[in-house]
């Protein structure tokens, strides 16, 4: 990457690569407020106007263009390239009283065009610390970008999305103008080892932007020949030596939050957070909360996302069995969450019993509102146990008849720890009254033997039964009042 500066009546701009910087959001950013030496021999720190942020540019990457300031292309230090400056009317940012602040900045993460520099307040640490791990921007060759391990990157590819951007990129060329977050070969531990001879001896492996590195790859496998791919050869990358497997997930999360052209889904973060859960120890929460967070906004809660990567090895295995089913069926959707949280509460046993009847996506659903009804149907039973004096489900049945069919009315109740409605405490009083006081009343009808159990007579009965029983119990209730 290549700055140099441009004036113009409304002061001195920063142009990258020829074009005029932009910040985060793509917006040109102003004249040239201040310049300062930076934190080494060769690091100028720029501010511009109405902008908080700075940018901290290297100074030998410095080439003039159309002849403005041509004397900075080969400037032998900061003071020099800085008190040049001056001459043109840039300031030095020094306090009204001419104290010099001794605070130092730090940069936030590269963005697409260069590297922010936010208040520290704006940094969360593990951002910072990220940060030192960063050598440089360059410019490479696309074929030397591998895929990095699986437990570096945030998410699997999905193929479908690559032949998406590649056809796009077949049938409206345009140009690469993101840039890509690449860590190099770990092989290279010490970012104060890194020498740029390393950039074509040792492998690079990218941790954002997969899915596009991938897609360009697949447009120049296919049309080898198509001239209009060659500005695709060469990209620019961020490059980070010496990473965690935690803080490639960061980068990747940050740079597919930035870019925004495939949503991380919550499957996606699943599956990430799993391998931060079995390498961080008893301190994975705490590895895992910046990661997620550059998807999901901090003030989230993440207690499902915890919930699902803490269950076991046999059960986690049917987790992903029933995400990959779900990403099959809709590689460019978010995971219904529900099936998640309906397990939640329920023995591990019986949580691997439930995953294991899903095949489908639409079995999905389907359990979920299985597990749903049978949670509803424990806690109406549990009321009526307490409410009866019964100690098993058991003894419920054989003291009171059909009461699991009854109780059945009562599904679609919103039943809470704090709120049992009247309805239901009613019914169960009067059963309950009713078996004490009364004894069991037999209604016989003749029917042919051969229809009995035809399923249009058995739902009659079913049905007008409790409707019976129902309202021979108002009846007994209001002679009673009488």
């Amino acid at each position: 990457m290549s700055w140099s500066l441009e004036s113009s009546e409304n002061g001195i701009f920063l142009l990258i690569n020829g074009l005029r910087a932009l910040d985060l959001n793509g917006t040109a950013l102003g004249s040239i407020e201040t310049a300062k030496p930076g934190r080494n021999a060769t690091e100028i720190w720029i501010q511009f106007s109405g902008k908080k942020n700075g940018k901290r540019l290297d100074r030998t990457k410095y080439k003039s263009t159309n002849g403005f300031l041509k004397e900075l292309d080969n400037s032998p230090s900061n003071s020099f390239f800085v008190d040049k400056l001056r001459e043109y009317g840039v300031g030095n940012g020094n306090k009204q009283n001419g104290a010099k602040s001794r605070k130092r900045k730090r940069p936030e993460m590269p963005s697409t065009i260069s590297l922010e520099r936010p208040e520290d307040t704006e940094v969360p640490d593990e951002v910072k610390y990220v940060e030192g791990k960063f050598v440089g921007q360059f410019e490479v060759e696309l074929s030397r970008l591998q895929v990095a391990p699986a437990n570096y990157r945030s998410r699997n590819f999905d193929s479908s999305w690559i032949n998406i951007i590649k056809d796009t990129i077949l049938n409206s060329p345009g140009g690469i103008v993101t840039v890509f977050p690449v860590m190099l070969d770990p092989s290279i531990s010490d970012p104060s080892e890194f020498k740029e001879e390393h950039l074509h001896e040792k492998t690079l492996y990218t941790l954002g932007g997969n899915h596009v590195i991938q897609a360009i790859k697949r447009a120049i496998e296919e049309e080898p020949t198509n001239a209009g791919l060659d500005r695709y050869k060469l990209v620019r990358i961020d490059l980070y030596v010496g990473l965690s497997t935690e803080e490639g997930q960061l980068l990747a999360n940050m740079h597919n939050k930035r870019t925004m052209t495939k949503k991380v889904f919550f499957q996606d973060l699943v599956k990430q957070a799993r391998c931060i859960f079995k390498s961080a120890g008893d301190d994975w929460r705490e590895a895992v909360v910046p990661i997620v967070n550059q998807i999901q906004e901090s003030s989230n809660n993440h207690s499902l996302l915890f919930r699902v990567i803490s269950y076991p090895e046999n059960l986690f295995e049917e987790i992903e069995r029933v995400i990959d089913i779900w990403n099959t069926g809709h590689p460019m959707e978010e995971m219904q969450q529900k099936i998640f949280k309906s397990l939640s509460g329920l023995p591990n046993d019986a949580s691997l019993a439930y995953l294991k009847k899903i095949n489908t996506v639409a079995d999905i659903n389907r359990t979920a509102k299985e597990i749903d009804r049978r949670k509803r149907t424990e806690v109406l039973q549990k009321i009526f146990l307490e409410r009866t004096g019964c100690s098993t489900w058991e003894e419920a049945c054989d003291t009171f008849d059909d009461i699991s069919e009854k109780l059945e009315r009562f599904q679609g109740l919103n039943i809470t720890r704090k709120f049992i409605p009247k309805v239901l405490l009613d019914f169960i009083d009067d059963v309950k009254e009713y078996r004490e006081t009364n004894t069991h009343l037999d209604i016989t009808i003749d029917l042919d033997h051969n229809l009995k159990d035809h399923p249009a007579v058995v739902k009659v009965i079913q049905e007008h039964k409790l409707k019976l029983q129902e309202n021979l119990l108002k009846v007994v209730r209001n002679i009673s009042e009488e």
